[in-house]
């Protein structure tokens, strides 16, 4: 089935904006071949994205996660002091993948589309995508001289 340039399920946009967060002019849209293959770092929500993106987009098996994985993977890890972005996303994808050698892409945590469910399994999911980005934005992104303190 091809997706196309497909808004948002109307019950996602009402969830992430109780949120904050606008996604009336998100679209999905389909890989290309290849272009994912010269991806720092590809996220999907579950094992499926992955594999479309690795096969699909050619995106490079290591570098490609679902989001709960990676966050699963570099949780313990304190990243925040490497000197710039790039060795940072470089150190944690390389120590992400490491960590999950052996694993099959099939196996990793997903976080399952809440299509056909109830306005609350929708709430629940915007919730969890929410709080899985900020922990591995701060991992990631955030600097130690760049958190406030008091």
């Amino acid at each position: 089935m091809e997706v196309g340039s497909a808004g948002p399920l109307p019950e996602m946009v009402t969830a992430a904006q109780g949120l904050g967060i606008d996604l009336s002019a998100h679209r999905a849209d389909r890989i290309v071949a290849g272009e994912l293959a010269q991806a720092d770092l590809v996220i999907g929500f579950e094992p499926f994205h992955i594999a479309a993106a690795v096969v699909e987009g050619g995106a490079p098996r290591d570098r490609a996660f679902t989001l709960a994985e990676i966050v699963e993977l570099l949780s313990p890890l304190p990243l925040a002091e490497r000197a710039g972005l790039r060795d940072r996303v470089a150190l944690g994808v390389s120590t992400a993948d490491g960590r999950r050698r052996g694993r099959p892409v099939l196996s990793a945590a997903a976080i399952p589309d809440p299509f056909g469910s109830s306005p609350a399994d929708f709430v629940a999911t915007a919730m969890r995508i929410d709080r899985l980005v900020g922990e591995l934005a701060d991992v990631l992104f955030v600097q130690p001289n760049m958190l406030a303190i008091g």
